[in-house]
């Protein structure tokens, strides 16, 4: 409330009154509820557990309904074209792909470059670098094309440590 600026006592007095008579409503409602808590707070205790319950159990079922079953190939629905119509959808396929590129390897190249390596490299350096790139470009992975550059990686593997042999 706004009290006046001006004007009798009367309406200063009857503002104040009112504004006391708020403020104890105001201080019986609060007590009321603090007094209603505290007689019932295991109920509340009670309720709130049981909603913290609930919601983990609804979080729980809707992880479980995510399946982390992997269906089989032979299992799936799968429909496929037979006869002329499978064998030409196949040959089209086949003379699109484009032909086998092995980027990232110098066949001809010193052993150190072929292995990707310093120069100066220790036996388990040179180890780990024959592995990885055995596990990049294996002709069983990458097809009968990669033989040459197995051959070159095996190649370069053995000079190293032949030259590694020889500076000790």
């Amino acid at each position: 409330m706004k009290k006046s600026r001006g004007g009798s006592s009367e309406s200063r007095a009857g503002s104040g009154i009112l504004e006391s008579t708020l403020m104890e409503e105001t201080e019986s409602t609060r007590d009321v509820l603090i007094a209603w808590l505290s007689h019932h707070f295991g109920l509340v205790q009670i309720g709130v557990s049981i909603f913290f319950i609930l919601l983990w159990f609804v979080a729980r079922s809707r992880e479980e309904s995510k399946s982390r079953f992997k269906l089989r190939e032979a299992d799936r629905n799968l429909k496929f074209a037979r006869g002329k119509a499978a064998a030409e959808s196949a040959n089209a396929t086949a003379k699109k792909s484009d032909p086998l590129r092995l980027a990232g390897i110098v066949k001809d190249g010193a052993p150190h470059e072929v292995l990707g390596i310093s120069a100066l490299a220790n036996e388990s350096e040179i180890q780990k670098a024959y592995k990885e790139r055995m596990k990049r470009y294996h002709p069983d992975l990458v097809g009968p094309d990669a033989t040459a550059i197995a051959e070159a990686i095996n190649r370069a593997r053995n000079e190293m440590l032949e030259r590694l042999k020889k500076r000790r």
